[in-house]
Protein backbone atom coordinates (compact mmCIF):
# COMPACT_ATOMS: atom_id res chain seq x y z
CA UNK A 1 0.00 0.00 0.00
CA UNK A 2 1.01 3.40 -0.87
CA UNK A 3 0.59 6.15 1.91
CA UNK A 4 1.17 9.28 0.89
CA UNK A 5 1.47 12.03 3.56
CA UNK A 6 -0.94 15.28 2.25
CA UNK A 7 0.26 18.86 3.13
CA UNK A 8 -2.70 20.34 4.80
CA UNK A 9 -2.64 24.20 5.21
CA UNK A 10 -4.49 25.84 8.11
CA UNK A 11 -5.35 29.40 7.38
CA UNK A 12 -4.72 31.53 10.59
CA UNK A 13 -7.36 34.06 10.94
CA UNK A 14 -5.05 37.23 10.50
CA UNK A 15 -6.78 40.20 11.12
CA UNK A 16 -7.63 42.74 8.57
CA UNK A 17 -5.65 45.32 8.94
CA UNK A 18 -6.75 48.48 10.79
CA UNK A 19 -10.20 50.54 8.90
CA UNK A 20 -8.97 54.14 7.84
CA UNK A 21 -12.63 55.21 9.26
CA UNK A 22 -11.52 53.92 12.77
CA UNK A 23 -8.31 57.13 12.36
CA UNK A 24 -11.10 59.51 11.67
CA UNK A 25 -12.57 59.00 14.89
CA UNK A 26 -9.22 60.25 16.50
CA UNK A 27 -9.33 63.70 15.36
CA UNK A 28 -11.12 65.11 18.91
CA UNK A 29 -9.81 65.65 21.87
CA UNK A 30 -10.15 65.20 25.74
CA UNK A 31 -8.54 67.54 28.08
CA UNK A 32 -8.03 71.23 26.83
CA UNK A 33 -4.47 72.94 26.03
CA UNK A 34 -4.50 76.36 26.35
CA UNK A 35 -5.17 78.91 23.04
CA UNK A 36 -2.54 78.80 20.75
CA UNK A 37 -1.55 75.58 21.84
CA UNK A 38 -4.44 73.89 21.44
CA UNK A 39 -5.03 75.32 17.70
CA UNK A 40 -1.13 73.70 16.80
CA UNK A 41 -2.12 70.22 18.70
CA UNK A 42 -4.76 69.93 16.52
CA UNK A 43 -3.32 71.29 13.40
CA UNK A 44 -0.59 68.80 13.83
CA UNK A 45 -2.87 65.74 14.71
CA UNK A 46 -4.67 66.43 11.72
CA UNK A 47 -1.61 66.75 9.31
CA UNK A 48 -0.15 63.58 10.71
CA UNK A 49 -3.61 61.79 10.07
CA UNK A 50 -3.61 62.91 6.50
CA UNK A 51 -0.24 61.58 6.00
CA UNK A 52 -1.42 58.01 7.53
CA UNK A 53 -4.59 58.13 5.37
CA UNK A 54 -2.10 58.21 2.55
CA UNK A 55 0.50 55.85 3.61
CA UNK A 56 3.08 57.74 4.63
CA UNK A 57 3.53 56.28 7.89
CA UNK A 58 7.02 57.30 8.81
CA UNK A 59 6.18 60.95 8.05
CA UNK A 60 2.65 61.29 9.98
CA UNK A 61 5.04 59.98 13.04
CA UNK A 62 7.37 63.19 12.98
CA UNK A 63 3.43 65.64 13.51
CA UNK A 64 2.76 63.06 16.23
CA UNK A 65 5.85 63.70 18.24
CA UNK A 66 5.67 67.08 17.50
CA UNK A 67 1.93 67.22 19.01
CA UNK A 68 3.24 65.31 22.07
CA UNK A 69 5.54 67.93 22.44
CA UNK A 70 2.91 70.32 23.70
CA UNK A 71 0.73 68.07 24.97
CA UNK A 72 1.99 64.83 26.69
CA UNK A 73 -0.40 63.25 27.53
CA UNK A 74 -3.06 63.75 24.56
CA UNK A 75 -5.16 59.96 24.18
CA UNK A 76 -6.22 60.34 20.86
CA UNK A 77 -2.58 61.47 19.79
CA UNK A 78 -0.91 58.85 21.11
CA UNK A 79 -3.23 56.49 19.97
CA UNK A 80 -2.55 57.65 16.51
CA UNK A 81 1.33 57.16 16.80
CA UNK A 82 0.30 53.65 18.04
CA UNK A 83 -1.48 53.00 14.60
CA UNK A 84 1.45 54.76 12.75
CA UNK A 85 3.84 51.81 14.51
CA UNK A 86 1.14 49.57 13.86
CA UNK A 87 0.92 50.12 9.78
CA UNK A 88 4.70 49.87 9.69
CA UNK A 89 4.99 46.69 11.33
CA UNK A 90 6.21 47.83 14.95
CA UNK A 91 3.15 46.07 16.61
CA UNK A 92 5.26 46.29 19.92
CA UNK A 93 5.90 49.90 19.85
CA UNK A 94 2.48 50.40 18.91
CA UNK A 95 1.20 48.46 22.06
CA UNK A 96 3.11 50.73 24.58
CA UNK A 97 1.31 53.55 22.84
CA UNK A 98 -1.78 52.23 23.13
CA UNK A 99 -1.39 51.96 26.21
CA UNK A 100 -0.35 54.98 27.10
CA UNK A 101 -3.74 56.37 25.64
CA UNK A 102 -5.22 53.56 28.22
CA UNK A 103 -3.99 54.41 31.04
CA UNK A 104 -5.14 58.12 30.53
CA UNK A 105 -8.30 57.08 29.30
CA UNK A 106 -9.23 53.97 30.23
CA UNK A 107 -12.92 53.61 28.42
CA UNK A 108 -11.25 54.50 24.99
CA UNK A 109 -12.67 52.50 22.87
CA UNK A 110 -10.87 52.72 19.78
CA UNK A 111 -7.10 51.96 21.59
CA UNK A 112 -8.82 49.13 23.06
CA UNK A 113 -10.07 48.05 20.33
CA UNK A 114 -6.71 48.45 18.70
CA UNK A 115 -4.30 47.06 21.50
CA UNK A 116 -6.07 43.87 20.74
CA UNK A 117 -5.69 44.15 16.98
CA UNK A 118 -1.60 44.36 17.76
CA UNK A 119 -1.51 42.00 20.53
CA UNK A 120 -3.19 39.44 18.06
CA UNK A 121 -0.24 39.92 14.92
CA UNK A 122 2.33 39.90 17.94
CA UNK A 123 0.63 36.62 18.45
CA UNK A 124 0.55 35.69 15.19
CA UNK A 125 4.52 36.49 14.51
CA UNK A 126 4.80 33.34 17.19
CA UNK A 127 2.46 30.97 15.19
CA UNK A 128 5.74 28.79 14.10
CA UNK A 129 7.86 25.99 16.02
CA UNK A 130 8.92 26.56 19.57
CA UNK A 131 6.72 29.66 19.86
CA UNK A 132 3.20 28.15 20.01
CA UNK A 133 2.72 28.39 23.93
CA UNK A 134 4.04 32.07 24.22
CA UNK A 135 1.72 32.92 21.10
CA UNK A 136 -1.48 31.76 23.16
CA UNK A 137 -0.74 34.01 25.76
CA UNK A 138 -0.76 37.01 23.29
CA UNK A 139 -4.25 36.09 22.15
CA UNK A 140 -4.95 35.12 26.22
CA UNK A 141 -4.32 39.01 26.71
CA UNK A 142 -6.70 39.45 23.77
CA UNK A 143 -9.25 37.22 25.53
CA UNK A 144 -8.61 39.44 29.01
CA UNK A 145 -9.88 42.64 26.97
CA UNK A 146 -12.70 41.17 25.09
CA UNK A 147 -13.83 37.82 25.59
CA UNK A 148 -16.28 37.83 22.74
CA UNK A 149 -13.07 38.11 20.33
CA UNK A 150 -13.48 34.90 17.25
CA UNK A 151 -9.76 35.75 16.05
CA UNK A 152 -8.45 34.64 19.56
CA UNK A 153 -10.51 32.07 20.09
CA UNK A 154 -9.44 31.06 16.49
CA UNK A 155 -5.85 31.63 16.57
CA UNK A 156 -5.61 29.62 20.07
CA UNK A 157 -7.38 26.85 18.18
CA UNK A 158 -4.63 27.13 15.68
CA UNK A 159 -1.72 26.91 17.86
CA UNK A 160 -3.56 24.16 19.47
CA UNK A 161 -3.31 21.99 16.38
CA UNK A 162 0.25 22.80 15.67
CA UNK A 163 0.77 21.52 19.04
CA UNK A 164 -1.22 18.00 18.00
CA UNK A 165 -3.78 19.44 20.43
CA UNK A 166 -6.93 18.64 17.93
CA UNK A 167 -9.36 18.02 20.25
CA UNK A 168 -8.73 21.02 22.00
CA UNK A 169 -8.00 22.92 19.11
CA UNK A 170 -11.44 22.15 17.94
CA UNK A 171 -13.24 23.08 21.57
CA UNK A 172 -11.74 26.96 20.96
CA UNK A 173 -12.67 27.09 16.75
CA UNK A 174 -16.40 26.17 18.23
CA UNK A 175 -16.02 29.34 21.13
CA UNK A 176 -14.65 31.25 17.76
CA UNK A 177 -17.98 30.49 15.65
CA UNK A 178 -20.34 30.52 18.58
CA UNK A 179 -19.87 34.35 18.41
CA UNK A 180 -19.42 34.02 14.33
CA UNK A 181 -21.34 31.62 12.70
CA UNK A 182 -19.64 32.39 9.74
CA UNK A 183 -16.39 33.19 9.83
CA UNK A 184 -15.25 30.60 7.04
CA UNK A 185 -11.76 30.61 8.91
CA UNK A 186 -12.53 28.84 11.83
CA UNK A 187 -14.95 26.04 9.55
CA UNK A 188 -12.04 25.83 7.43
CA UNK A 189 -9.62 24.88 10.64
CA UNK A 190 -12.71 22.66 12.73
CA UNK A 191 -12.64 21.13 9.21
CA UNK A 192 -9.18 19.96 8.76
CA UNK A 193 -9.28 19.36 13.15
CA UNK A 194 -11.73 16.69 12.48
CA UNK A 195 -9.69 15.70 9.92
CA UNK A 196 -6.42 15.24 12.06
CA UNK A 197 -9.01 13.38 14.31
CA UNK A 198 -9.96 10.70 11.64
CA UNK A 199 -13.68 12.30 11.40
CA UNK A 200 -13.50 12.45 7.71
CA UNK A 201 -16.84 13.11 6.66
CA UNK A 202 -17.45 15.43 9.46
CA UNK A 203 -14.38 17.58 8.30
CA UNK A 204 -16.11 17.69 4.60
CA UNK A 205 -19.56 18.89 6.46
CA UNK A 206 -17.63 21.77 7.98
CA UNK A 207 -15.35 22.77 4.32
CA UNK A 208 -18.45 22.63 2.63
CA UNK A 209 -19.75 25.01 5.12
CA UNK A 210 -17.12 27.61 4.55
CA UNK A 211 -17.75 27.44 0.40
CA UNK A 212 -21.45 27.78 0.74
CA UNK A 213 -20.42 31.05 2.30
CA UNK A 214 -17.26 31.69 0.28
CA UNK A 215 -16.98 29.60 -2.97
CA UNK A 216 -13.30 31.24 -3.73
CA UNK A 217 -12.44 30.17 -0.31
CA UNK A 218 -8.63 28.39 -1.86
CA UNK A 219 -8.07 26.59 1.51
CA UNK A 220 -11.57 25.45 1.82
CA UNK A 221 -10.99 23.51 -1.70
CA UNK A 222 -7.84 22.49 -0.87
CA UNK A 223 -8.13 20.69 2.62
CA UNK A 224 -11.45 19.38 1.19
CA UNK A 225 -9.46 18.09 -1.78
CA UNK A 226 -7.12 16.46 0.73
CA UNK A 227 -9.84 14.96 2.63
CA UNK A 228 -11.60 13.26 -0.75
CA UNK A 229 -8.35 12.07 -1.71
CA UNK A 230 -7.61 10.28 1.56
CA UNK A 231 -11.17 8.83 1.21
CA UNK A 232 -9.82 7.07 -2.18
CA UNK A 233 -12.01 9.92 -4.43
CA UNK A 234 -8.90 11.27 -6.11
CA UNK A 235 -10.08 12.28 -9.20
CA UNK A 236 -12.51 14.60 -7.66
CA UNK A 237 -9.98 15.73 -5.53
CA UNK A 238 -7.96 16.73 -8.41
CA UNK A 239 -11.04 18.86 -9.06
CA UNK A 240 -10.94 20.64 -5.78
CA UNK A 241 -7.22 20.75 -6.62
CA UNK A 242 -7.68 22.79 -9.66
CA UNK A 243 -10.38 25.04 -8.15
CA UNK A 244 -7.58 26.35 -5.48
CA UNK A 245 -5.68 26.89 -7.93
CA UNK A 246 -7.83 29.05 -10.35
CA UNK A 247 -8.11 30.94 -7.52
CA UNK A 248 -5.12 31.02 -6.22
CA UNK A 249 -2.52 29.61 -9.07
CA UNK A 250 0.53 30.19 -6.91
CA UNK A 251 -0.69 28.01 -3.92
CA UNK A 252 2.11 26.05 -3.56
CA UNK A 253 0.56 23.48 -1.26
CA UNK A 254 -2.39 22.47 -3.30
CA UNK A 255 -0.20 22.27 -6.64
CA UNK A 256 1.37 19.61 -4.21
CA UNK A 257 -1.15 17.92 -3.27
CA UNK A 258 -2.78 17.60 -7.38
CA UNK A 259 0.68 16.20 -8.09
CA UNK A 260 1.04 13.39 -5.44
CA UNK A 261 -2.66 12.38 -6.73
CA UNK A 262 -1.57 11.97 -10.03
CA UNK A 263 1.68 10.19 -9.68
CA UNK A 264 -0.96 8.03 -7.58
CA UNK A 265 -3.06 7.36 -10.58
CA UNK A 266 -1.16 6.76 -13.00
Amino acid sequence: MIIIKFVVFILVGLVLGLSLLNVGYHNGFVGTVAGQSNQTVKELNKRGLDLLISGNYSESLGYFDKALVIFPDNPQVLDNKGFALYSLGNFSGALYFYDKALAIEPNYTTASRDKQLALLKLGNQLLKPGGYSDAIGFYDKVLAINASNPYAFNNIGFALYSLGNYSGAIQFYDRALGIQPNYTTALDNKGLALFALGKDNEAIGYLDKALSLDPKDADALNGKGVVLAKLGNYYEAIKYFDKALTIKPDFALALKNKQKILELVK
